[in-house]
């Protein structure tokens, strides 16, 4: 028996109407469909994301987004909503951040993270394996007295892949970037990591640092070297 339980799906992105892709809709689903086999005021499903021209354009953050989606679309209850402590899940822009953010709640003394007995994160089959290295790497810095929450990672559903990428259709693609720069991303959608993770990941591996030039892994190395 599990006293305290926290669902976390993984940031993703919508459009600047507000909408969420299909990859965040299907994380959401995956945890009502998690939080229904536990139930209970000690199970909470926590959110995050923020602000991004490339993720979130609008002027509300990802988090709230999701939380008005599982009320409104999934009659999800508000009251086992939770955002953490710290606020710093409302604010990240990517997994590095997500992954600090996760000692950050751990470490803070209020934080329904820091009092969990199981912390279950959930993401996209094509997103698991960086997601699972991040976020382990980061529960494996949290030195405390008490036994940290249990991690377990979890795969939503994959997104069914459309075979005709002519016909507009693909409602799970960034609105921001043109199509005819997205024509290789069914391949990153299905399960098993594109040739860029795959990449990302051994350089992980093997220096811990400086992966790729877009992405800020010096966050990430600063966190490995203070925690």
């Amino acid at each position: 028996y599990m006293k305290n339980i926290v669902i976390l799906p993984l940031a993703s992105f919508n459009d600047d109407k507000k909408k969420l892709c299909t990859i965040c809709i299907k994380r959401l689903e995956k945890c009502v469909k998690i939080f229904n086999k536990f139930k209970g005021d000690n199970v909470k499903i926590c959110l995050s994301g923020g602000f991004g021209k490339h993720f979130n354009p609008t002027n509300e953050t990802h988090s709230i987004l999701q939380e008005k989606y599982l009320i409104e679309k999934l009659n999800f209850s508000k009251k086992n909503i939770d955002k953490g402590k710290t606020g710093s899940f409302e604010k990240i822009t990517n997994t590095v951040e997500e992954a600090i953010s996760l000692h950050n709640e751990m470490t803070c003394e209020n934080s329904i993270f820091s009092t969990a007995d199981l912390i279950i994160i959930v993401t996209s089959p094509f997103h698991f394996e960086r997601s699972v290295y991040l976020m382990q790497k980061s529960h494996s810095k949290v030195k405390d007295s008490n036994k940290p929450a249990q991690l377990l990672m979890i795969r939503s559903n994959s997104i069914p892949i459309k075979s005709n990428f002519n016909d507009g259709g693909i409602d799970f693609l960034n609105p921001l970037i043109p199509k005819k720069d997205q024509k290789d991303l069914w391949f990153y959608y299905q399960d098993k990591l594109s040739n860029r993770q795959e990449e990302a990941l051994i350089k992980y591996e093997a220096h811990g640092l400086n992966i790729l030039k877009n992405e800020p892994f010096g966050i990430w190395q600063d966190f490995l070297e203070k925690n």
